[in-house]
């Protein structure tokens, strides 16, 4: 029987009765479409060195599973914590959902599906304001949908920043946690990009990536 696996915030499981070495070779298969190279520069007497630097990228991981059929849901602890009251700046807003970043909180709401052969729609469903689509992923075509986007909400969406990226921001209800305190002194947005459904923790890695 395989048995479910965690990724940073999300529990990834297996289709029922998918067989362990099955699995392993979806994980292999997925963590190698995944890696994503770059090229360093780095000292070498009096001159530089080119470095290739290969990572995986976490998003697109999970994406190649979601396709296999995997079931990737939030990551839950051994007991669950207690109710959280809603804070009295963000009505309704989870001290949990608070306290997460919004790059956790993109990556558990994204969703994909493949809509006709080698063609594939992703869904990114935001705390409780913000809904879009990107049709068409890694195609010349790919195309962003808004379904709910309101500065007011708890989260918002917008375009400009970057070419072919979005930036997710928190809107005025959770804007009291936009700080330092999350993020480790950057600022906490995330990035999609519209032609890989990819998210990114900041721009730069989105821009980099197109």
């Amino acid at each position: 029987m395989a048995c479910a696996r965690s990724l940073s915030s999300v529990t990834i499981v297996p289709p029922v009765a998918t067989a362990p070495d099955q699995v392993s070779r979806d994980y292999t298969a997925c963590r190698q479409q995944a890696q994503e190279s770059s090229t360093a520069y780095v000292p070498a007497g009096d001159l530089l060195a080119a470095v290739r630097r290969v990572r995986t990228n976490d998003s697109q991981f999970v994406d190649c599973l979601k396709i296999k059929g995997y079931s990737v849901t939030n990551a839950q602890r051994n007991s669950a914590p207690a109710p959280s009251e809603p804070s009295p700046l963000s009505p309704g807003l989870s001290e949990a959902t608070l306290q997460r970043t919004i790059y956790d909180v993109v990556l558990a709401g994204k969703s994909c599906r493949a809509i006709a052969p080698q063609s594939i729609e992703c869904r990114y469903t935001v705390g409780k304001d913000l809904r879009f689509t990107i049709a068409r992923i890694r195609e010349t075509d790919a195309t962003l949908s808004f379904i709910h986007s309101d500065h007011q909400g708890d989260f918002y969406a917008d375009l400009g920043r970057v070419p072919s990226c979005i930036r997710i921001a928190r809107g005025l209800p959770s804007a009291v946690t936009t700080s330092t305190r999350d993020t480790g002194g950057t600022t906490d947005d995330a990035f999609v990009s519209i032609r890989t459904g990819t998210i990114y923790r900041n721009a730069e890695d989105c821009r980099n990536n197109l």
